[in-house]
């Protein structure tokens, strides 16, 4: 076989399992692929190499599992049939260029379980994946198939947690800065944090019910383990999606007191601008009356004209002023 065509095309890399669940990585030719007759093989590939169709036909997979493998589906759904498990699953896109604090948008990646045999697509490198292969070269042990699709779900899991911890820690603060004494405008935060628990929400949402959608005619001929790995995964998800909601309830709730404390700090400088014109409005009729320059004008030929007209001005405000406080639209108490 010509060695160029012998090459695993798209291949990230590539494991074989024994029944005690130690590993060997293969060098990425065809020919070491083989199902071994115990333990299994991964073989995790990069869909962006237009080599992989006829590689995953030559491996005899069924239809539907290539297509699978091969489709670019943003939604998290789960399968079987002939044998196989196989969907596609949330887990978070790594950028080798920022840190592990930075927050990851949400990728996907393609998953097809066999008797023997693990293999999953991806477009972009996903954070969960490399948790693994550092895992596996520091001697993690994984016996079958199902184990390492719980492996992987969970290395998801745990990184889900701590951005839902993050964003809660985000929240916290906000609250504390909403309740002191000043009006925090944080809406512009806030709306990033809720943009990122709404997609949170949508893909763990579709992947809570993973088991469910197994066929049952079908679970008796999948690998051992993976429709119980497929219900412990869903409760995981379930729990954590349950957590998301509550996240959003009260990233809502904040949300709503920062506008309705934006609301009334609005209405109380459109009081203090009206109340400021009301007093102003009487003194400014007094100056532009003694200001026309027509004859006849009183206190012309007084000696203290200017000073009595400026008394009737600030008279007139102060007459305004108490007429406002009875009237009881002028009020001095603290804010609520």
């Amino acid at each position: 076989m010509d060695p160029i065509t012998d090459e695993i095309p798209g291949l990230v890399w590539a494991y074989r399992f024994d029944s005690a669940g130690h590993c060997a990585p293969l060098s990425g030719t065809f020919g070491e692929i083989a199902i071994p007759p115990s333990g299994f093989l991964w073989l995790h590939l990069s869909v962006t190499d237009i080599r992989l169709p006829g590689f995953l036909e030559r491996l005899g997979l069924p239809k539907s599992v290539t297509t699978t493998l091969l489709q670019r589906e943003l939604r998290s759904m789960l399968s079987s049939g002939e044998g196989y498990v196989y969907g596609v699953l949330p887990g978070f896109e790594a950028d080798f260029e920022k840190s592990e604090e930075e927050p990851a948008p949400i990728g996907y990646f393609h998953l097809a379980v066999g008797k023997g045999i693990v293999i999953t697509t991806r477009i972009r490198p996903l954070r969960s994946f490399s948790a693994i292969h550092g895992a596996i070269r520091n001697g993690i042990a994984l016996e079958r198939p199902a184990s390492l699709f719980t492996a992987v779900m969970d290395a998801f899991h745990a990184e889900a947690v701590k951005m839902v911890a993050s964003l809660t820690d985000e929240i916290d603060d906000i609250e504390d800065g909403v309740f002191d004494e000043k009006v925090h405008d944080e809406r512009q935060r806030l709306g990033r944090i809720r943009r990122r628990l709404v997609s949170v929400h949508r893909n763990l949402r579709s992947a809570t019910s993973l088991a469910e959608s197994l066929d049952d005619d079908a679970i008796e001929t999948l690998p051992e383990g993976m429709e119980a790995a497929a219900n412990r995964v869903g409760q995981q998800l379930n729990i954590l999606d349950l957590e998301v909601t509550s996240l959003q309830d009260r990233a809502r709730l904040v949300q709503e007191e920062i506008t309705t404390q934006l609301s009334w700090e609005m209405n109380r400088l459109l009081f203090v601008l009206s109340v400021i014109s009301g007093l102003l409005l009487p003194p400014t009729l007094v100056t532009g009356f003694f200001g026309m320059n027509t004859p006849g004008l009183p206190f012309v030929s007084f000696a203290h004209g200017t000073l009595v007209a400026l008394l009737i001005a600030i008279a007139s405000g102060a007459f305004v002023g108490w007429l406002m406080i009875r009237a009881g639209m002028l009020h001095f108490g603290r804010r609520r």
